[in-house]
């Protein structure tokens, strides 16, 4: 059985243009027929993207770990896109000595069509790979030209893109020197084997025969937004806007008085329970509840945009579990601070990225 199976996909993801093994020392053996792809086993697979729909920059990131950075970029590269950052899948392909790193952009859509076409043929790929990144850098840009007429182009900086022969010719007039690369086009491809570049990254990491499961939940999702929309507009047209704006704040405050008094299975009065509910947590603990409920509140009231989802009070350990949703990491970080600076302990169970929105767990402690 031969080392590596390279696959090359076309730039939507949804056809394979070719083929080829590759040996552990990362020699192109031979090509592999369409219809033998299926049926050729390897030790590994690795999959080929041509990037005409990838873009690739060099930006200079916070300093967080990879696993926070995932989450933040599609706002940290909003202002480079044509397009809405929430369609697009971003990935990181390396840092360089200075400490700026390589972005890259892809549509989701591409994504899924790669992961789809690899699973019709029974692969799952370790990793995808934009095709011009497998150009060596140098000190002028590289260009190599493929069987298919488009351009493969890497830049000194490390970007790079690939594009049709015309296009690319355009985009290097002001280049200082254009060196076309001396290595042939399998040559180039078989460099897949060894590099650690890959698209599959966040959502699509470890990605194998979840494909399906993807793409039904994506039609349930279109479904439930389609059914949100048709209530938003029922509503509006039935009701006036106070009558929204009151009923919306009785349900959150409801569903607020729930999560803080999960005892209570029945609610008639709110403001009547909520005040012996209130009285007896403050028998019961001395008003730590009162204190840390407080302290929590007036530091919503100082940051724009923080939105508490739920509350519940650990009486046996005098505990304050709160849910919050903040409009970046940033925000989260800047509220915790506030808080422990009120003389709050404050433990952080997790933050994880909700459309727009940073949702963090945090539990509140008395420092006495």
């Amino acid at each position: 059985m031969s080392e590596y199976l390279v696959i090359i996909l076309n730039e939507t993801g949804a056809e394979v243009t070719e083929a080829g093994l590759v040996n552990k020392a990362g020699a192109w053996l031979e090509a592999v027929p369409a219809h033998a792809v299926a049926s050729t086993t390897a030790d590994q697979v690795v999959a080929v993207l041509t990037g005409a729909g990838v873009s690739l920059w060099r930006e200079t990131l916070p300093a967080l770990p990879s696993a926070k950075l995932q989450k933040i970029l599609p706002g940290l590269m909003e202002d480079r896109l044509a397009g809405p950052a929430s369609a697009m899948h971003f990935a990181l392909m390396g840092t360089s000595a200075d400490g700026s790193q390589l972005v890259a952009a892809v549509d989701r859509s591409v994504m899924d069509n790669a992961a789809a076409t690899l699973a019709a043929l029974g692969h799952a790929a370790a990793r995808l790979v934009p095709d011009f990144m497998l150009l060596s850098e140098s000190e002028g840009a590289q260009v190599l030209k493929g069987p298919d007429g488009l351009c493969r182009v890497r830049l000194p900086d490390g970007t790079g893109f690939t594009a049709e022969e015309s296009l690319t010719e355009s985009m290097l007039e002001s280049a200082s020197e254009v060196v076309v690369s001396p290595e042939s086009w399998h040559a180039t491809l078989a460099r897949a084997a060894a590099t650690p570049i890959t698209l599959k990254q966040g959502r699509y990491a470890g990605r194998a025969d979840m494909v399906t499961a993807l793409l039904w939940f994506r039609r349930a999702g279109l479904i439930a937004l389609a059914g949100l929309i048709l209530w938003a507009v029922t509503v509006s047209f039935e009701t006036t806007r106070l009558n929204r704006e009151a009923d919306a704040a009785y349900t959150e405050a409801e569903a607020l008085f729930r999560a803080s008094f999960p005892d209570v299975r029945r609610v008639a009065n709110m403001r009547a329970q909520a005040r012996q509910e209130v009285m007896k947590l403050r028998q019961l603990s001395g008003g730590e509840f009162l204190k840390l409920s407080t302290l929590l509140f007036e530091q919503s009231n100082t940051l724009e945009g923080v939105l508490l989802e739920g509350l519940r009070f650990d009486n046996a350990r005098g505990e304050l579990a709160a849910t919050l949703s903040f409009a970046s990491f940033a925000d989260g970080e800047t509220f915790k601070n506030g808080l422990s600076a009120s003389g709050v302990m404050v433990t952080e169970g997790g933050s994880r990225q909700e459309g727009a929105r940073v949702v963090t767990d945090l539990t509140l402690r008395s420092a006495s």
